[in-house]
């Protein structure tokens, strides 16, 4: 059957399928632009945000960090890495810090969201990474999913726990996010944040607690100077941004499943005679 909408495409330094329209920038996404009327649909680019951060992961009572910007993600000129009738991705090298990194924008046809990846060698030790997303006007409600369906809460930038999708009400419309491999956010009338890595110290369940002396105890912990962060390395976090109707609470739980829906078919690879793990009757 014919398909509906143009083919999306990558030219002129722009991605585009008909719906929206992304241009790129220093930052990565720089804009996202409704197709028909050209109207941003955010008020600042897609910011990769690394946070000092002193926490560890027995930090109970830490509901946001208030620790400094480190560094932000910086990227080149997008690439295309592969296009077709149903999907168009572009590929930006870059870093974060001392951390390279590809990040991958996608655009499906025919639809109002946004496909991220950011694949890196996290480097940054004792921070946290978030991306952060401004919608074009302030939002009023923020709605998490949680097990067992959709919740309200308070976008008042503390950070929650959140099963792989949110939305913020605005005065242009929903905005929404799905994130397969992200188990965090927070939100305020401005942005949305979500927790991409998580780079903090491992606490070991000691006794003694780092903070308990101050700074000078906490830089003079041997667990600081010595031990790696609880995420550093190779990472890929992916996320969703959906606008308008992609916004809504049953498109979000749709994306959701087509990340995590288990494969149809797959080959049980056992060498040459491969296929013999296969019990076929015909």
């Amino acid at each position: 059957a014919p398909l509906p909408g143009p083919d999306p495409a990558f030219s002129d330094g722009r991605l585009e399928n008909g719906a929206l329209t992304i241009r790129f920038d220093p930052h990565g996404v720089a804009r996202v632009m409704d197709a028909d009327t050209g109207n941003d649909l955010l008020a600042a680019p897609v910011e990769f945000i690394c946070l000092h951060d002193e926490s560890d992961t027995w930090s109970h009572g830490i509901d946001r960090y208030r620790w400094p910007v480190r560094c932000k993600g910086a990227f080149g000129i997008p690439v295309v890495v592969d296009h077709g009738p149903l999907r168009t991705t572009v590929r930006l090298d870059g870093s974060i810090g001392n951390s390279p990194c590809r990040l991958f924008v996608s655009l499906d046809r025919d639809e109002r969201a946004v496909h991220l990846a950011l694949s890196t060698n996290y480097q940054e030790r004792l921070s946290v990474l978030k991306a952060r997303i401004a919608p074009a006007a302030h939002g009023k409600r923020c709605h998490h999913h949680v097990a067992g369906g959709w919740i309200d809460r308070p976008a008042e930038g503390r950070e929650y726990p959140v099963h792989h999708a949110l939305r913020l009400e605005t005065g242009m419309g929903p905005i929404g996010v799905v994130m397969p491999d992200t188990f965090a956010a927070d939100a305020s009338p401005e942005a949305i944040r979500l927790t991409l890595i998580r780079n903090s110290l491992n606490a070991y369940h000691s006794c003694g607690c780092i903070h308990e002396g101050g700074k000078d105890q906490f830089n003079a912990n041997v667990r600081v100077a010595e031990r790696f962060g609880s995420d550093e390395g190779p990472q890929v976090v992916r996320f969703s941004i959906g606008f308008g109707d992609m916004g809504q609470e049953g498109s979000l739980v749709r994306l959701m499943d087509r990340f995590q829906r288990a494969p149809h078919l797959w080959d049980d690879y056992r060498g040459i005679n491969r296929l013999s793990g296969f019990d076929v009757k015909t």
